[in-house]
């Protein structure tokens, strides 16, 4: 089902130590929960194929995980591309994700470093985006 992909994201960002901040936007955050915190954006939702009992679809999701501002910019974006990593392998790991009821699979699409929206000196955010292949029953 649709809803068990940010249910899935959900789940790996919280193995991995994040709390959810499901306020509109990432940057509604307040600084005291940044360094834990994580947000989901859902995206497109595409109909792929049907047959007479099934529809596959792909959704899209935006993954946004923000740093602080550190002493060295460039230990900033180490430590963000390095957990970009551990995130993208987490999600990714066949354990994880073709054990959920309804996906199919999921698939990294593109990674980018964007600014933090306010005044932070330094602070960045690593947006992950994915799409996940799900399977939903017409019946």
């Amino acid at each position: 089902m649709i809803v068990d992909v940010l249910g899935y994201y959900r789940a790996r960002l919280i193995a991995l130590g994040r709390r959810e901040w499901r306020d509109s936007t990432i940057d509604a955050c307040p600084q005291n929960e940044l360094p834990r915190a994580f947000h989901l954006t859902p995206g497109a939702t595409t109909g792929v194929s049907n047959n007479q009992a099934h529809q596959e679809m792909e959704v899209a999701t935006s993954v946004r995980v923000p740093f602080m501002p550190q002493r060295k910019s460039t230990t900033l974006t180490d430590d963000a591309f390095a957990f970009a990593d551990t995130v993208i392998a987490d999600i990714l790991n066949p354990r994880n994700r073709l054990t959920q009821t309804g996906l199919k699979n999921v698939y990294f699409k593109t990674m980018e470093l964007e600014p933090t929206a306010d005044t932070n000196d330094n602070g960045v955010t690593i947006r992950l985006d994915f799409t996940a292949l799900v399977i939903i029953s017409t019946r």
